[in-house]
């Protein structure tokens, strides 16, 4: 540790003793580690908390050079750092196996002639930065296992209701048809009409397995590619068939044919009309005892110009034409909601926009055109379209 005063050839004043014990009492307080180093590089000064970052004592630290400390590839660092191409730089401060992250920053003081005198070297601990960082990451990855395996969950409880019924149903008939075989008199007519519904029941479950196949098989990278909104739609609606049979909620699709095609990942998409029709489910269940009309949830597409699409999602209590109704009944959890805010970050990925007015939500989505420089000019209006 430095504790003498330098020398300049006379005695230093009493002035020069007070500010250099008042600079050593700085550095000694301040939170982060600090090495003051020679031109090339050797350890003239560290202070307590650079003792205690590599866990040896001021005498085993002086003398020695800096990168005996610090993690770094290139043999050149410390060149590069004494000619100033690293201001600052993250990298592990080590000593015999230890090995902490820190953030090192690096500040050079010349002498008259213009050459580097010192270098001083400070150094902040990232051990709490980096564990936080880490564990954020763990919650973000525990948070989408959660949702894959809430989404599976929800795909599996439908698909055992679209096939168990059937194959209930199938049994019955096929059991009605054996008996029938054993009567004296046989009823082709009967055993017709039970054949027919086995053909149909075995055409739904057909269909319930290629959408698990077709599901099974899209990939959820970030591609964006054009999709038809309907399907989209459509989708969603059968994902949570279950959920709204149960409730007895049935969905009300107005939308022009030959609608555009919006750019979008197919599957990310399908998952935010998931969100906002279990958000509409929840309205439905908070309004229960006040209710004795059918419920309904209103899906209305719009297009505008051929430049973006609305698809406004609502409950019954909206008539497809209006733009706002009465809702200060709707739950205010619904709009602050993580689904909400995983809905929202999902469409702006799609280069569109998630509204949220009192009556309900508003999914906005730019129209998939060849043209880039087209995409562009709309994808301009339709944020102009947010501001107003």
């Amino acid at each position: 540790m430095m504790t003498a005063v330098p020398q300049h050839g006379h005695e230093a004043s009493p002035q020069l003793v007070q500010d250099y014990a008042t600079t050593v009492t700085i550095l000694e307080h301040l939170s982060d580690a600090v090495f003051i180093l020679d031109s090339e590089g050797i350890i003239e000064y560290a202070n307590r908390n650079a003792t205690e970052l590599l866990r040896l004592s001021t005498e085993d630290i002086l003398g020695n050079h800096i990168m005996n400390f610090l993690s770094a590839e290139d043999d050149s660092f410390f060149s590069q750092v004494v000619q100033g191409v690293f201001n600052e730089v993250e990298t592990l401060l080590v000593n015999n196996g230890f090995k902490i992250p820190v953030a090192v920053s690096f500040g050079m003081v010349y002498g008259l002639d213009g050459k580097v005198k010192y270098i001083i070297a400070t150094a902040k601990d990232l051990t709490i930065k980096t564990e936080f960082e880490r564990e954020w990451r763990q919650h973000q990855l525990m948070n989408t296992l959660r949702e894959k395996y809430k989404e599976l969950g929800e795909l599996a409880v439908n698909v055992v209701h679209e096939i168990s019924q059937p194959l209930t149903t199938i049994r019955l008939m096929a059991e009605l048809t054996q008996k029938n075989l054993d009567k004296p008199q046989i009823n082709t007519e009967l055993i017709r009409k039970n054949l027919q519904t086995i053909l149909e029941l075995t055409e739904n479950m057909g269909q319930a397995v290629t959408r698990v196949r077709s599901f099974a098989m899209q990939t959820e990278d970030d591609t964006l590619k054009p999709v038809n909104i309907g399907d989209m739609i459509g989708g969603a609606i059968q994902q949570i068939s279950y959920e709204l049979q149960e409730q007895d909620i049935e969905v009300s699709l107005d939308a022009e044919k030959n609608m555009p095609s919006v750019l979008a990942n197919p599957i990310g998409l399908q998952q935010v009309f998931v969100i906002l029709f279990k958000k509409e489910m929840e309205w439905f269940s908070a309004q229960e005892q006040k209710r004795t009309s059918d419920k309904r949830i209103f899906v209305t597409v719009r297009n505008f110009q051929q430049k973006w699409l609305d698809i406004l999602v609502s409950h019954s209590l909206l008539e497809a034409a209006q733009d706002k109704i009465d809702s200060s009944n709707y739950p205010a959890e619904t709009r602050r909601s993580l689904d909400i805010s995983m809905a929202q970050m999902l469409t702006t990925m799609f280069g569109g926009e998630l509204l949220i007015p009192e009556n309900g939500f508003v999914v906005r989505l730019p129209v998939s055109i060849n043209s880039e420089r087209e995409q562009l000019l709309n994808l301009i209006d339709m944020m102009q379209s947010f501001e107003e």
